[in-house]
């Protein structure tokens, strides 16, 4: 009996790991004896009426499920928009290889895996290639090297059919190492080098390296909105009523299945030939159906939302709101969600790249005591403030009102507590004005400015001098007042 101990023992973390082999293992024959269930898309579902046949081999990580997985990229447009939206966020992002340190070795090592990279043919599919692994549970692909010189070079990084690979044999957890199948349906699988390969295993629980793939979360969303839209062009094509041929009772099974013929080209053909006694039943081919087309876009429309929603975390960027509605902070909410996850995937596989590319580079070329370069991709989420200033500047100038919890968030200025010193800006002093003449002695204005300013002072002074003179007799009476109070005020009682 097989020791369990080996079979699903772990990969080896080896600090210097051997030069790899030269050349491809996955072989153009392994991928052409597989081509027919690998390639043709039309092989997975072909055949299989009931979903449920499906959704258990996704369950059960069956070579199969990958198959299903392809197909549903190719033939759900959602879900291959999504799938795409998603890489692309990724894709755009600009990537560095950043020395350890300033050291002359540090600083070789990064010169050095950044040409290797750039001289690749085509390392953005390769790139491409291994972001599969989210959606799909896991992703391979393998290195292809020259150690003629004792040293390796990167020659290609090329994908390989998920299928092909599992981590122990089919009755096992799927936690040991990396295996190669010569066909699909093999139990087992060679173990294979695995410093040879870059494997990127996405939400993993419990150690299962095959992942747990999106695709498989959103199947019966995919499902059930293919039939949707299946049922609805049929609903389409078929127009108002259903045609039904009568047969004699007792007939033979050779004239029911000319009648059901005959009531099919009733519907699809435009002419056709009957005998004498062909009868049809008016009132049904006459009777409109009562659904409602809008209930399957409705359906449609959800579920087309959910698919979204699942892969990308946003809808009202892509679709609108659920419901057709919403509102621009809702919408900001969801553009965040899906940046979130497009950072989150992008460390995932920039961790992957410097263990599983960048590491054993470096020490088969540089040896393993030297500082390890970090290929990163840009995860920050920039805005040019200044512009965005100058905008919340204009359209505040144009009456639009703006929170400071608005303004807080924008900036990213924190809100200050209770106990917080607050900083004041100093007054700007005020700029003297000066000309080549000097200071001018009053403002220089035009002739018809001029007029005008003359015009407002007059006014002002004479409705000054009216108030000054409606206010005289008042203000003479209240100062009699006053005297003749602190008059009485020095006068005692009986003097």
């Amino acid at each position: 009996m097989p020791d369990i101990n080996e079979i699903l023992a772990t990969p080896p973390n080896d600090p210097a790991p051997p030069l790899p082999e030269k050349g491809a293992l996955v072989t153009p024959e392994i991928l052409f004896l597989n081509q027919s269930s690998t390639y043709r898309l039309a092989a997975a579902f072909a055949g299989v009426a009931n979903p449920t046949v499906v959704w258990q081999q996704m369950i059960d990580n069956s070579p199969q499920s990958i198959l299903y997985y392809r197909e549903l990229e190719e033939k759900d447009e959602d879900v291959g928009d999504a799938i795409a939206e998603m890489k692309l966020s990724v894709l755009k992002r600009q990537m560095q290889i950043t020395p350890a340190d300033e050291s002359a070795l540090a600083v070789d090592a990064a010169n050095f895996v950044e040409q290797q990279l750039a001289a690749l043919p085509d390392w953005r599919n390769s790139f491409d290639a291994l972001l599969d692994a989210p959606f799909y549970g896991y992703s391979v692909s393998e290195m292809l090297f020259d150690a003629s010189m004792g040293q390796a070079s990167l020659l290609d990084i090329c994908d390989r059919p998920q299928e092909l690979f599992s981590f122990a044999p089919s009755i096992y957890p799927q936690i040991g190492q990396l295996r190669l199948k010569k066909f699909i349906s093999s139990p087992d699988g060679e173990l294979m080098p695995e410093a040879k390969f870059i494997t990127f295993t996405s939400r993993s629980r419990a150690g299962n390296r095959m992942g747990r793939p999106l695709l498989r979360s959103v199947y019966w969303a995919s499902w059930f909105k293919r039939n949707t839209q299946r049922f609805w062009m049929r609903l389409a094509e078929r127009g108002p009523g259903t045609a039904v041929v009568t047969y004699p009772a007792g007939s033979t099974d050779d004239k029911k299945k000319e009648a059901l013929a005959a009531a099919e080209a009733l519907i699809s053909n435009v002419a056709m030939a009957v005998p004498e006694n062909f009868q049809v039943l008016q009132d049904l081919l006459k009777g409109a159906r009562t659904a409602d087309p809008a209930t399957y876009e409705r359906l449609y429309s959800t579920l087309e939302s959910k698919i979204y929603r699942r892969i990308v975390g946003s809808t009202l960027t892509s679709h609108g709101s659920d419901g057709g509605k919403g509102t621009q902070a809702l919408g900001n909410v969801h553009a965040q969600t899906k940046e979130d996850r497009s950072v989150e995937l992008t460390l995932q596989i920039d961790a992957v790249l410097n263990r599983q590319l960048v590491r054993p580079l470096v020490i088969w070329n540089f040896g393993p005591d030297c500082p390890m370069p970090k290929l990163a991709h840009d995860v920050s989420n920039k805005e040019d403030l200044g512009a965005r200033v100058t905008v919340d500047d204009t359209l505040q100038s144009m009456g639009l009102p703006m929170t400071k919890k608005y303004v807080y968030n924008r900036y990213g200025v924190d809100v200050p507590e209770e106990d917080d010193e607050l900083l004041e800006r100093p007054a700007a002093p005020v700029p003297s004005i000066r000309t080549p003449a000097g200071a001018p002695d009053s403002p220089q204005f035009s002739e018809k400015r001029e007029r005008q300013v003359k015009r407002e002072i007059a006014a002002f002074d004479t409705l000054f001098a009216q108030l000054k003179d409606e206010a005289r007799a008042e203000y003479r009476q209240r100062i009699t007042q006053i005297a003749e109070g602190a008059e009485r005020a020095h006068v005692r009682p009986g003097s």
